[in-house]
């Protein structure tokens, strides 16, 4: 197992929210934005599932569905164009309950065929596809404009939590009962891909799933060594991020809390990753370096997400007769730490200037691989302003060529962003000068 991740020099913090939506009377399980940022729903188990304007910080009045049985999931398509709720009666069993709201018109659509609870949705990036996960150890996929089941049942070997398609919509992560349990499914050919991990019928955890760096990392909380005889929140506390081709583990976990993970989100840039635990704690990682960023004590949190543009990180706190949705801003030098972290994180060079640049989250580099290149450079990107957007760059490269030599260089470089990778070096031969100086 690869060694831990980075922890920074955190402080207790307390998150200050800007705005507190109240209303729900028990647990809520699930929030989603609306495109414009200026919207949200939200799903709780008194049955219903609530819209609120964020520009007043209240419901919207004449949006409330009640429903006949406990909100669990809720989602709102990339386009705006559909909102979804799942649903069941957990304790009581039964069949689940999922509806397609289409938003302009109001007409819904009941979708039929879970026998129990539906946990989670998901819709497909390009707002076409649905995704159900249900304790009844399925998982279906459904098309939105005409309610039809398109693909699936997809029978797995415990019950499912969280249910994530790829960016591509080709295929669909799925995560088992207590994080134990790891598939992959290829949606057209309606076959399992890969399985890791196995069932534990000890409990359903609805922490998300996220896919990484382009279709070929999932990121997780997960059990490799679940123990029956142990508290069922003494598990499950580890993040780590998976290859989605074998579900191999890649890079160092994300490791810091002390209870079960209970929620997961990831910024749309991909850089920050905030976790929720039953430690009573919400952490900010900077996805890439894996470094711990901050750590707030909050009081059972759940259902963490960022607003669409990250600058605003939304939390809810389920304690007896208090069940609210808290608002804060993200902090910016957070944001500002986590961003710069996109940046290269491997340089290797086998002839000047012939330079080969990889991802540090797809790029394992072993020790093999360290004798046998004479010249391997890890780099370290590190901001001389606040602002992401800023050009202007510090390199310090740490030369791993013996073990107790190291030789720094600091060198200013443009950057220039493009549509697929906001920070790109505008051209390899542009470390040609850097290394005629080593």
């Amino acid at each position: 197992m690869a060694s831990a991740s980075k922890k920074a020099d955190t402080t207790k913090l307390i998150l200050k929210p800007v705005t507190t939506l109240n209303g729900h009377g028990d647990y809520i399980r699930s929030i989603s934005y609306f495109p414009d940022g200026q919207r949200m729903i939200s799903g709780s188990q008194d049955k219903t599932t609530r819209q609120w304007d964020l520009k007043t910080g209240k419901e919207i009045e004449g949006a409330r569905d009640v429903c006949e049985c406990e909100v669990w999931a809720v989602a709102v398509s990339q386009d705006g164009r559909w909102v979804v709720t799942g649903g069941g009666n957990w304790i009581a069993s039964g069949p689940g309950e999922l509806k397609i709201c289409e938003v302009e018109t109001g007409i819904v659509k009941t979708l039929e065929g879970h026998s129990r609870t539906i946990f989670y949705i998901d819709i497909s990036a390009d707002s076409t596809l649905l995704a159900s996960g249900s304790d009844d150890e399925t998982t279906r996929i459904w098309n939105l404009e005409t309610g039809k089941l398109v693909a699936g049942p997809f029978k797995s070997i415990g019950w499912v939590g969280a249910v994530q398609f790829s960016p591509d919509s080709k295929k669909v992560a799925v995560e088992l009962d207590w994080g134990t349990c790891l598939e992959i499914w290829d949606v057209q050919s309606q076959k399992l891909d890969v399985r890791i991990g196995k069932p534990t019928e000890r409990g359903i955890a609805t922490s998300p799933i996220f896919w990484t760096n382009k279709n070929k990392t999932i990121i997780a909380a997960f059990e490799f060594n679940f123990t029956a005889d142990l508290d069922l929140f003494d598990q499950t506390k580890t993040i780590y991020e998976f290859d989605a081709v074998t579900l191999e583990t890649v890079g160092v976990p994300f490791e810091g809390h002390t209870k079960f993970i209970n929620g997961l989100a990831l910024s749309v840039d991909g850089t920050l990753l905030a976790s929720c635990g039953d430690d009573d704690t919400i952490k900010l990682w900077a996805f890439h370096s894996r470094q711990l960023l901050a750590s707030f004590d909050v009081h059972h949190p759940l259902c963490p997400i960022f607003s669409p543009d990250s600058r605003q990180f939304v939390y809810a706190t389920n304690t007896k007769d208090d069940y609210k949705i808290c608002i804060c801003d993200t902090p910016p030098d957070i944001l500002a730490q986590a961003c710069v972290c996109i940046s290269l994180t491997h340089l290797l060079f086998r002839s000047c200037p012939n330079i080969l640049f990889t991802d540090h989250c797809t790029k394992k580099v072993s020790q093999q691989e360290y004798t046998k290149c004479a010249h391997l450079i890890l780099l370290l990107i590190i901001p001389l302003t606040h602002c992401y957007h800023c050009s202007l760059m510090q390199l310090v490269v740490p030369l791993l060529g013996t073990v107790n030599h190291q030789f720094l260089l600091c060198q200013d470089l443009r950057l220039q962003e493009t549509c697929n990778n906001p920070l790109f070096f505008a051209s390899a031969n542009s470390f040609a000068p850097l290394l005629a100086r080593m």
